[in-house]
């Protein structure tokens, strides 16, 4: 679920079913997605994001 939550700076990357939560804000959510513009890491991946 995104939320309106202040930005945390902790973004937990994983696959679904591994641990991962329900939430994060859309704050994290954002500088996540900005981040993957230069860094390839999860190109042609689907990770799942949480705070």
């Amino acid at each position: 679920m995104l939320t309106d939550d202040p930005p945390t700076g902790v973004v937990q990357v994983g696959y679904v079913g591994k641990g991962m939560g329900m939430r994060i804000s859309r704050a994290d959510t954002a500088e996540f997605t900005l981040r993957q513009v230069s860094d390839g890491a999860y190109l042609h991946k689907t990770p799942t994001i949480s705070n």
